[in-house]
């Protein structure tokens, strides 16, 4: 599709910078990967799109674990087949560095009591508190992981392995395949609907 962007390619050829990347809109697949587009499109609908290969309206298991392969290969700079924190960190630095910053700050919710009572001014609003704003690159995408590579470290042990990763790209696909048919589609993720600027999202 015209005007997507491939942050990873961009990436592993050192043209992507802070400064382009803050452009367009951005999206971080389910496995990491940030994704933009210039031309107005959604960048979840491009990457859905760009993704779904057969065109049919939905994506596997394999899908996702076949990109998601590319992409640790991409971070693993030093081809030992481990992604380190310093590897995962250069690339969201120089491809998404909006997961670093700080959220914009809610507004508190005004609501009108739907019960006032005798003792109650029924025109006195009550606030409440705002919810906790999505951080990291959980605003960008369909989960809630803050930063979706580091993430998948298992054993606290600093980096993530192939196997580490496959699997927690694994978990995840199993998490937004919410009607658990071994296939994924934009309908099933109320976040999604977000993105796309089809729903509210819910304080």
């Amino acid at each position: 599709m015209a005007g997507r962007i491939l942050a990873a390619a961009l990436f592993l050829a050192g043209a992507a910078s802070p400064a382009f990347a803050q452009e367009g809109s951005l999206f971080i697949t389910p496995w990491g990967e940030p994704i933009r587009t210039e031309d107005g499109t959604p960048a979840v609908q491009a990457w859905f799109a760009a993704a779904d290969t057969d065109q049919d309206g939905q994506l596997t298991l394999e899908d996702f674990l076949t990109r998601a392969e590319a992409l640790h290969a991409i971070l693993d700079r030093s081809g030992d087949g481990i992604v380190t924190s310093l590897e995962s960190q250069m690339f969201y630095q120089s491809t998404a560095p909006e997961i670093y910053a700080r959220p914009p700050a809610e507004r508190p919710i005004v609501r009108r009591p739907s019960d006032p009572g005798r003792l109650t001014d029924p025109n006195r609003e009550r606030r409440s508190a705002p919810a906790e704003p999505l951080r990291g690159a959980a605003r960008f995408g369909l989960t809630a992981e803050i930063e979706p590579v580091m993430s998948c470290d298992a054993d606290m042990s600093r980096w993530v392995t192939r196997d580490e990763f496959a699997a927690c790209v694994t978990r995840r696909f199993r998490l937004l395949d919410a009607n658990n048919d071994g296939a994924f589609t934009l309908s099933e993720s109320p976040r999604a609907a977000v993105l796309l600027g089809e729903a509210e999202e819910e304080r």
